[in-house]
């Protein structure tokens, strides 16, 4: 997919998908359109694409007078409820 107003975030490029893209977006009945935009669907949900929605790329650094400073593995980030000053 090319230009502007589509949402391929995965940057995914297969000629023959997006000649069915094409070809769906031509068809003038809705019904027919609405079950095959929905086995496009299913097709593409079966590659199991992923995409990033949110990639954090900040750096923390804390000073030496600090103590218990730890990244919480759930959050990905410093647990403050255990910082404390030496």
């Amino acid at each position: 997919m090319q230009g502007g107003g589509n949402f391929n975030l995965a940057q995914y490029n297969d000629s023959e998908v997006e000649a069915r893209i094409d070809a769906i977006n031509k068809m003038t009945n809705y019904t027919q359109a609405q079950q095959a935009w929905g086995d496009l669907d299913a097709q593409l949900g079966k590659l199991a694409l992923t995409v990033p929605l949110y990639t954090a790329n900040d750096v923390v650094l804390h000073g030496s007078g600090v103590k218990n400073t730890y990244v919480d593995e759930w959050r990905g980030w410093y647990d403050i409820s255990s910082v404390s000053v030496k």
